[in-house]
């Protein structure tokens, strides 16, 4: 990992998993574009099922916000549980709240279930509240989750004060489900967890490569995003198609997949995904025709 700044997660991380170069020509049947949590453990919960994955990204895994950002486990959404189900209706909101209830959880269970070495702790997660709208906040917002069985509370202003060292709060919600961790270590050690699932890994795929039927690929992107400059850029933005097969290459080798679906957040400007390293799950083929998963 570089960096024109000092990193204090990449100096306190354990080591990266080896990533060699991409130097073949492979197949498979899902590509995960981008080994950020989200990428990874798309990954290693694919490679689970069964399913032959591979996973590209510009760098490192963990380069990005997944190995920079505070390392906090915090359940939850920016809406409350009712006001989801009044969004979304009864069934569908209750499925959200229910997910981000248990996001913290799930966390913990992958950690303990793969043995990841990232620093996980349970601890709980303490929101001091500077207004009375604040508290007001708080104070529906715990009842909701406890009304759900959700360990959390809402302390006024004493027992907040106890608990921050200081009397500037007028009060704070406290959340027992959540916990911390190392942020950069978390991210190698699921893409360590995703390489134990097979036998192999890559780095340094250059770029997304074009198609070899290179009159399919300018229809199809013409059929998808439009004619002339603006189509194409649009195109270059997102993973090239054709003929349900796309490929990732370097001047050593070419990794080709069924299908694709990208929408990575831009970190290489003129080729998407910007694929530089990758790592490979060898498992049985998966059984629904391949397809590719994208995570920023």
């Amino acid at each position: 990992m570089t960096s024109r700044h000092a990193n204090l997660w990449a100096e306190t991380a354990i080591a990266a998993p080896p990533t060699p170069r991409l130097d073949q020509s492979l197949a498979t049947s899902v590509l995960v574009i981008g080994a950020g949590y989200l990428g990874l453990s798309a990954a290693l919960h694919l490679a689970e099922t069964g399913a032959d994955v591979v996973a590209l990204d510009a760098e490192a895994p963990g380069w990005g916000a997944s190995g920079r950002n505070g390392g906090q486990i915090i359940p939850g959404l920016k809406y409350d549980p009712d006001e989801l189900e009044a969004m979304f209706g009864r069934e569908r909101g209750e499925r959200l709240w229910r997910f981000a209830g248990r996001t913290a959880e799930f966390v913990f269970d992958l950690v303990a279930r793969h043995g990841l070495v990232a620093e996980a702790k349970r601890s709980a997660w303490v929101q001091g509240l500077h207004s009375a709208t604040a508290v007001e906040r708080a104070k529906s917002r715990a009842e909701q989750w406890q009304r759900r069985g959700a360990a959390v509370e809402y302390l006024g202003a004493p027992e907040a004060a106890a608990l921050a060292g200081t009397g500037r709060y007028l009060g704070a919600f406290v959340d027992h489900r959540a916990g911390s961790l190392h942020p950069l270590s978390y991210a190698r050690e699921l893409c360590r967890a995703v390489l134990a699932e097979g036998a192999g890994s890559w780095q340094d795929a250059r770029r997304l490569a074009r198609p070899q039927r290179h009159e399919l690929a300018r229809r199809d992107r013409e059929r998808r995003y439009g004619r002339g400059r603006h189509g194409h850029r649009r195109h270059q933005r997102l993973c090239q198609r054709a003929d349900r097969r796309v490929g990732a290459v370097d001047r050593r080798g070419e990794l080709a997949a069924d299908r694709h679906r990208a929408a990575t957040r831009g970190a290489a400007p003129r080729h998407p995904a910007g694929a530089a390293r990758c790592c490979r799950i060898r498992a049985a083929s998966s059984a629904t025709g391949g397809s590719i998963a994208t995570a920023g």
